[in-house]
């Protein structure tokens, strides 16, 4: 149970102190770059000896493309739509955005292949028309799940800042509630209990001891807990 808590206690932090967020970033850009360059070198990786540095300059544009569209998600889509359950208008924007990074990718690949127009057209007639579908919704479905799944990442950490703002008004509210109770048992308070309980010693000695045992259990519990 310890070690669970610990590593809960050590995911929150990761998620919603600031200490932590040149590290989330880094992580962040680290990963796209490594899914960019991995699927760069795949489609293109075989002309590498035609291209030369130009394969580079279809890495880093596909890199600040897709980060400048996460950004955009992270900062302004999240907070503005999906954050605040208008859920219609963030898919309608998101899809619109994945489109776009899609054909403007496709037009930036074609301005670095123009002067070398055999090998853009090779990388077309290898597909049949039903296979560039089947391509194009391939990039459209990764493009989507990379960038669903930060905007998960953002619900997550917003799901723990509202779970800890909880907690910290229920702590609060059980102290005030505490307080309160130390304020009621005032000496006055238990001298008056004191004072009843003496007089029914006598008389009613029965009544005295439960008076005097829900006195010490009062006692006892803002003592001890």
């Amino acid at each position: 149970m310890k070690s669970n808590k610990e590593k809960y206690t050590f995911l929150s932090d990761l998620l919603t102190k600031k200490r932590f967020g040149i590290w989330r970033h880094i992580f962040l850009i680290l990963s796209i770059a490594i899914i960019e360059i991995n699927s760069t070198l795949i489609t293109y990786g075989k002309n590498y000896s035609i291209l030369e540095n130009k394969i580079y300059w279809i890495i880093l544009f596909s890199l600040i493309l897709d980060m400048t569209i996460i950004y955009f998600n992270l900062y302004i889509l999240v907070p503005k739509l999906l954050l605040k359950s208008k859920y219609l208008q963030y898919t309608v924007t998101l899809l619109i955005l994945i489109t776009f990074s899609i054909v403007t990718n496709l037009g930036f690949e074609y301005f670095i292949f123009k002067p070398k127009n055999t090998i853009f057209d090779s990388s077309l007639n290898s597909y049949s028309e039903i296979n560039l579908i089947i391509e194009l919704v391939r990039s459209f479905l990764i493009s989507g799940i990379y960038i669903v799944g930060i905007s998960m990442s953002v619900l997550f950490k917003s799901w723990l800042m509202n779970k800890q703002r909880i907690n910290q008004l229920e702590t609060e509210d059980l102290r005030s509630q505490l307080e309160r109770m130390k304020e009621k048992v005032s000496p006055s308070f238990l001298s008056r209990i004191l004072k009843k309980s003496a007089s029914l010693a006598i008389s009613a000695p029965e009544e005295s001891s439960a008076m005097l045992l829900n006195l010490s259990k009062i006692l006892r519990y803002q003592l001890y807990d």
